[in-house]
């Protein structure tokens, strides 16, 4: 379970359309986002299966073999599964839809939530709620000081439900 009572899945899914950006989801992105991880657990789970069966028990030669016959099982799943339109392209979510997007990664914070982060970002970076700030802020202390890294979207802190003013503090930033 994520921290705000839903599914991990449906965290990913909401961080994943970061609906501060306006990106709204119908039912059918839905089943085929969810057809897509179904698809990918079972690609997964298989390649799991081979490489544990065959593991030093057959010739290279007869490995590479069985190996073929699985990409291309794997790649006709793939084309059935986008015929059948269970699966499509989706050029929407691969152009960004906000230029600030483009360089963000998908991270999870010290306190366990999915954010997308500046790709600039680092591992003692801090995640901070600053006021007057439509976003959260990624910030990384220099000394005494801190830096501006980027803007941030964090599943479940967005919308003013985690800012308390009695935790704000003056920084100085650089």
């Amino acid at each position: 379970m994520y921290a705000t009572g839903e599914t991990i899945h449906e965290a990913f899914w909401q961080t994943f359309l970061r609906p501060d950006l306006g990106i709204v989801a119908d039912d059918s992105k839905r089943r085929h986002f969810e057809a897509a991880l179904r698809m990918r657990e079972w690609m997964f789970m298989s390649m799991d299966w081979f490489v544990r069966l065959v593991d030093r028990r057959l010739h290279w030669a007869v490995i590479w073999s069985l190996f073929s016959v699985y990409l291309y099982t794997m790649a006709f799943a793939l084309v059935v599964n986008l015929a059948c339109g269970r699966l499509r392209w989706a050029p929407e979510y691969t152009t960004p839809v906000d230029p600030d997007q483009s360089d963000k990664v998908m991270v999870r914070t010290a306190g366990g939530l999915l954010a997308f982060v500046p790709a600039t970002a680092k591992v003692d970076d801090r995640v901070v709620l600053v006021r007057g700030v439509t976003r959260p802020c990624v910030l990384r202390s220099c000394g005494n000081d801190w830096r501006f890294v980027g803007t941030a979207y964090v599943h479940g802190i967005m919308y003013g439900g985690a800012f308390d003013t009695k935790k704000c503090v003056p920084i100085s930033l650089i």
